[in-house]
């Protein structure tokens, strides 16, 4: 499983000479590691936030990062397509993103990190990283930059997004998307 390779790697850790060059605070990388700056990891961390854990990335000031908070999903949201690794049995595709409060047992707390319990080998990552509210309202206040967070529809906006399509109109909700 690919989330137990990054568990593995956080246990271990990562040796120098690393070099890391990313425009902003976060990033995915090729090998599935969610990097964080020192300036990220400050942030949530004088904030008290749940549901993670890091590692230090050599001496780099940059920290992988891994969500431990966990949480049921519906996971027919995902597909696995054919054909599959002979080796390590994963899918070629995994089409599929979670998009609605509904598709998720969202977290008892707030300001937390949190994923599903199940992962899919997708690129970059296994797994989606979800935040509550109030995280990305504290990313956002700290100057966390290099991104944007979907926020997952509630039911009242799925319900008036369909509706706009059976009138031929692409509707999101207002703040759907926030840039970091």
């Amino acid at each position: 499983a690919v989330m137990l390779i990054l568990d593995q790697t956080l246990h271990i850790g990562f040796f120098d000479p690393v070099i890391i060059r990313i425009k902003g605070d976060f990033a995915g990388t090729q090998d599935r590691v969610f990097a964080i700056s020192d300036k990220f990891l400050k942030v949530i961390k004088n904030a008290k936030t749940y549901g993670f854990e890091t590692k230090p990335i050599g001496t780099t000031g940059w920290h992988a990062f891994r969500v431990t908070e966990r949480v049921d999903c519906d996971e027919s949201v995902m597909s696995l397509l054919e054909p599959f690794c002979l080796e390590c049995n994963r899918p070629d595709r995994v089409p599929g993103t979670f998009e609605y409060s509904k598709q998720l047992s969202l977290p008892a707390r707030s300001n937390t990190f949190f994923t599903t319990k199940k992962g899919w080998a997708k690129p970059f990552h296994d797994r989606a990283i979800f935040l509550t509210e109030d995280v990305m309202q504290i990313l956002k206040k700290g100057g966390v930059t290099g991104g944007w967070c979907n926020r997952l529809w509630t039911d009242d906006e799925v319900q008036v997004g369909l509706e706009k399509a059976k009138q031929g109109k692409k509707w999101t909700p207002p703040g759907w998307c926030v840039s970091l």
